[in-house]
Formats: C-alpha cells, structure tokens, sequence
C-alpha cells in the first residue's frame, strides 16, 4: 500500500505522540507488514508532497490574480489557440492503418 523511500542516511529522533495516533501508526503497520517509522515515513513523506502542492497552488493562483488587463488578455487568447489546436488532434481517435505491401502468404 506504502511506497517507502529508502535513504542511506537515516537520523534517530524521539518524538511525542498522542497515543490515539500512535494506536492508528501501529494498526497501519501491522495492516502493510511495515514498521512505525515506515509508516511515519511515508505518512510525512505524503504530507509534504501535498504541501508542495498546496504552495505551488497558491503561487499560481496568486500569479493569475497578478495579471493585468492586457496580459489577462493575451494569456485567455493564447488559451483559446490551443485549445482550438488541441481539437485538431486525432489523439483519441482509433490508429491509422497501416499500409501492408503485400501479403506474406506463399513467399518462401
């Protein structure tokens, strides 16, 4: 269920949990054979991800509301221009055929 990350270096720290959450980390562990810090690991290592996430949401969104009129502009017309080359694209349509040469059969 967990993709633990493997690091060749590891640093033993102590840390303080309220034991309901040290009962969730322990069932969790039991549930996927792993040990508690592979769980916390990968439960930090979701966490932060989500944060990057989280803060690369915010900056664009606070990219777009930095826009001005005209750049708003330009940014919704060069929008609309891919939008409308991306329907030109036969991406989802069934494959081309191919051309056979001729058939296989009775060469020899």
């Amino acid at each position: 269920m967990m993709n633990v990350m493997r690091h060749s270096k590891r640093a033993r720290v102590t840390v303080s949990l309220p034991s309901n959450l040290l009962a969730t980390v322990d069932r969790e562990a039991r549930g996927s054979a792993l040990s508690r810090s592979a769980v916390m690991e990968a439960w930090l290592e979701y966490g932060r991800k989500r944060k990057i996430a989280r803060d690369l949401d915010a900056e664009i969104e606070a990219y777009y509301g930095s826009l001005s009129g005209p750049e708003r502009a330009e940014d919704e017309a060069l929008a609309e221009a891919s939008l409308r080359a991306a329907a030109e694209l036969e991406i989802d349509g069934p494959p081309a055929r191919s051309r056979r040469r001729g058939s296989r059969r009775g060469r020899g």
